[in-house]
């Protein structure tokens, strides 16, 4: 294997015809004293072209298991119901595979219109009233969709910005916005990116990105944080193979870290019998059980 010579004259091409692939997804959350683990499986699948110049990518997300379980508490149980409402969600991106919005606006609304009633029989009181009010706003126009859909922290690092521009070639100091917390605003990071093309064994090459905190939300405590991501890209198509890494944010006395692992199963695209592996060495110890909103308290 040759080592990959890029330069102005030839950059990166995506070409994600004929995916149909499934990632495992882990989140190791850290909330000030608060840690949480979450993984999930997520299925992606190239639909086709939109205009000749965008692309359309499907997204189905799997049951999310919240420290290795199924959620119990009934709000979180309620919150997956409402988030399943979401899939298959059909995803417009540019022609490098960055996110632009979503196609399937109409089908998701009339999934929440119909659900909707079942839920409300069953889900009571003022947690439920809120999220049922939350949905009702993130569905009710275009534009609190599509920032709701963005606030999917894998959503944010599959279809990153910083993806595109590896296929421009030149660019490299840019800015990028990941959620600090699940369904929380994105906060800016200032990266830069170095792309490896050394022989790997998995056919790959990876996009290494390093950078800090540059959101001013906050004037008073615009708060500090880094961000350090790998990316590892098949090298015939420049589709995902796996993100490692993480980030965080300081501000106002707490710190928001995340542990980032995201992997294609390959054995999924063959058996699709295969479960989610954790990379880390099993827990003999099932942890407590805690509660996905507890923890964003």
């Amino acid at each position: 294997m040759q080592k990959v010579n890029l330069t102005h004259s030839s950059p990166l091409f995506y070409n994600p015809a004929g995916l149909k692939r499934t990632y495992g997804v882990i989140f190791d959350l850290v909330n000030g004293e608060k840690e949480l683990h979450v993984h999930f499986e997520v299925r992606i699948r190239y639909l086709g072209k939109l205009q000749d110049q965008y692309l359309l990518i499907e997204m189905d997300k799997k049951d999310v298991f919240i420290n290795n379980q199924m959620p119990e508490n009934t709000i979180d149980q309620f919150t997956a119901a409402c988030g399943a409402i979401l899939y298959p969600l059909e995803i417009i991106t540019s022609a490098h595979g960055e996110f632009l919005g979503i196609n399937n606006k109409k089908a998701i609304r009339e999934r929440w219109e119909e659900k909707k009633p079942k839920l409300q029989q069953y889900y009571k009181g003022e947690k439920a009233e809120e999220i049922f009010s939350y949905m009702d706003l993130a569905l009710g126009s275009d534009h609190h969709l599509v920032n709701s859909v963005f606030e999917d922290q894998f959503v944010a690092l599959y279809f990153s910005k910083a993806i595109a521009i590896s296929h421009k070639i030149g660019l490299e100091t840019f800015e990028i916005s990941i959620p600090g917390l699940p369904y929380t605003r994105a906060v800016k990071y200032e990266i830069k990116q170095e792309t490896d093309g050394s022989p790997t064994d998995n056919g790959t090459l990876q996009l290494l990105q390093k950078g800090h905190c540059t959101d001013e939300r906050d004037q008073i405590d615009p708060g500090k944080g880094e961000v350090n991501l790998r990316y590892s890209l098949y090298r015939k198509d420049h589709t995902i193979n796996s993100i490692t890494g993480s980030f965080d944010l300081f501000s106002k006395g707490t710190l928001r870290a995340i542990q980032v692992q995201v992997y294609h199963l390959r054995e999924k695209d063959e058996a699709g019998t295969a479960p989610l592996q954790d990379n880390k060495e099993e827990e003999k110890e099932v942890k407590k059980s805690k509660s996905f909103f507890s923890f964003l308290e």
